[in-house]
């Protein structure tokens, strides 16, 4: 996966939001990629492989194959279906309470955004924030160019539904292994709602026997590959609670999609201040 550090400050009257591709030279972009990360990423994958036949439950594949800088792409196709609203639905929030959730931002802040996109999102803060004459330090990653618009932004998918986005997954696994671990023409996607765990889960699974890193797969078994979890206002607080964490401030849409504003409780900043690291 490719990390990158965006770094520009913002100034009273300056705008310095402008199309990615046109990014000055002074807004510096460092590489924070560590090739430790692709090694240990190659090891938990041919661990997945190497135990994929043995899964007493369900078994799974690294879901950070598919966040490489195509996969970045890919998904950043799909935000823009129709069926995909979560993206409309944040930006519509940030739209509409933008002013309301930058109040919360002070001058001097660090902004930190892991997966940004194209910025099509954060912006809409980095531009209320600049009007008020807030200065902050905004980093994000990984970051991507904008996809050009003659590329259209409906996802193509292969046979059977399949999207590109997760079948870029196995691609990654391939590129990674260094031969094709996974023959893309006998693999598909399946998309499956678990109702039970409030998540929407995508599969690999292969359409025949399949041999894989020397043991028979039968057609139809599940490897996971990603899971999307939905979480109601019970699972939210159950959350929170148990990361530290506290609601300060909330912005919801007409359909309960919701923006939160979360700070640590006294109790968890007690227990860092006084915890001794005897590691």
């Amino acid at each position: 996966m490719f990390e990158n550090v965006v770094t520009p400050r913002l100034h009273v009257k300056q705008s310095w939001v402008q199309p990615i591709t046109n990014l000055p030279a002074a807004h510096n972009i460092l590489n924070i990629r560590s090739d430790k990360e692709d090694v240990q990423l190659k090891e938990t994958l041919e661990r997945s492989i190497r135990t994929a036949p043995h899964e007493d439950g369900e078994a799974a594949l690294p879901d950070l194959l598919l966040w490489d800088e195509k996969g970045l792409r890919y998904f950043e196709e799909v935000t823009y279906t129709p069926s995909y609203y979560l993206t409309n639905e944040e930006i519509g929030l940030l739209e509409r309470h933008k002013y309301q959730i930058v109040e919360h931002i002070p001058s001097g802040s660090m902004l930190v955004e892991l997966g940004s996109g194209n910025l099509r999102k954060i912006r809409i803060l980095l531009e209320a924030l600049d009007e008020l004459g807030r200065e902050v330090d905004y980093f994000t990653s990984p970051w991507i160019s904008p996809i050009p618009n003659s590329n259209g932004h409906l996802v193509r998918c292969h046979r059977d539904d399949s999207c590109m986005f997760i079948k870029n997954g196995l691609v990654r696994a391939n590129e990674i292994m260094g031969h094709e671990a996974f023959d893309l023409d006998l693999w598909d996607v399946q998309g499956v709602w678990d109702a039970e765990n409030g998540s929407h889960n995508q599969y690999y699974f292969p359409r025949s026997n399949v041999n894989l890193a020397g043991n028979m797969i039968s057609s139809g078994t599940k490897l996971l590959a990603v899971k999307s979890h939905k979480y109601d206002a019970e699972d939210r607080e159950t959350l929170c609670r148990t990361a530290g964490l506290q609601e300060e401030d909330c912005w919801a849409s007409d359909t309960d999609y919701n923006l939160l504003l979360l700070k640590p409780t006294r109790s968890s900043l007690s227990e860092n201040m006084f915890h001794d690291d005897v590691s």
